[in-house]
């Protein structure tokens, strides 16, 4: 459902929780980017980044910053649609 996508990647709360986790592995793993990519995989999804997903998800970051990369974390499949 189209309104149920934009709410998730555009909603308040997305939003708020994404600042939250992002200054969490800032805390958490200090300013290496590639060790706030790692954390937030083991936060979210219980495993760690592929080799792919890391390289996209760090020049994400690179290019719209952390609050926004986990943002488009909490909307991967993956976590909307668990198995």
């Amino acid at each position: 459902v189209a309104p149920q996508a934009l709410m998730l990647y555009n909603g308040s709360l997305v939003t708020t929780q994404a600042r939250a986790l992002a200054e969490r592995l800032e805390r958490e793993a200090g300013p290496s980017v590639e060790a706030q990519v790692d954390r937030s995989f083991r936060l979210l999804f219980a495993r760690l980044p592929g080799k792919e997903e890391k390289a996209a998800v760090v020049a994400h970051v690179s290019a719209h910053g952390l609050a926004q990369a986990c943002r488009v974390l909490y909307n991967l499949n993956e976590l909307v649609y668990p198995d």
